[in-house]
């Protein structure tokens, strides 16, 4: 009995050892760029959030941030093949401001709190706050495609129907990055209703 472990062991050994078998899949971890910003309003009324020009209920408003994915390496990575990716310049914060103050919320206030990232996680949907965002934000497991999308969702919005106005800023954390123009900029008016 002995003497047939040992030989079944030797034998597994030499098939690992001398055999064409990849213990290892192939990996691939690639770094993005987000740029030229903009930005449409979504309707969270039903199933999914929908793109919306028209008023919008006040308990539905959405937001969807889209950006220009930029990778040079993405033309060298197959539709199929499993890859991370990993921001070049991460995203610190991500905070919107009420442009024009309602409620008890004075012009220019921060109201990130308010809102809720929209986040797909093992199948399902979480709303997390813009702080615990910042990770699924800066690197996810995706194919490559041409835009960035980021969807927001009010939590607490404004008593009144009527007008508003918001902006968005978007600080990256790297010293080495240039100013950009796009990381703050004042959204459409949006009618609630």
């Amino acid at each position: 009995m002995t003497r047939a472990l040992f030989l079944l062991m030797s034998g597994l050994c030499c098939l690992l050892m001398f055999g064409n078998f990849q213990c290892e899949q192939h990996y691939c971890s690639l770094e993005f760029e987000l740029r030229n910003w903009h930005s449409v309003w979504l309707n969270n009324s039903g199933i999914e959030p929908i793109t919306s020009s028209d008023p919008i209920p006040r308990s539905a408003l959405g937001i969807r941030l889209s950006a220009a994915f930029l990778n040079p390496d993405s033309l060298s990575v197959s539709e199929n093949e499993a890859c991370s990716w990993q921001a070049f310049h991460p995203i610190s914060q991500l905070e919107i401001f009420a442009t024009n103050g309602f409620d008890t919320i004075a012009n220019g206030d921060n109201i990130s709190s308010r809102f809720r990232l929209r986040a797909l996680n093992a199948y399902s949907f979480q709303y997390l706050t813009l702080e615990q965002a910042l990770g699924p934000v800066n690197f996810f497991y995706a194919p490559v495609t041409p835009d960035y999308e980021i969807d927001l969702v009010m939590i607490e919005p404004p008593s009144q129907s009527g007008a508003y106005q918001f902006s968005v800023k978007i600080t990256y954390d790297s010293l080495s990055m240039p100013p950009s123009p796009d990381t703050f900029f004042t959204l459409p008016t949006v009618i609630l209703q």
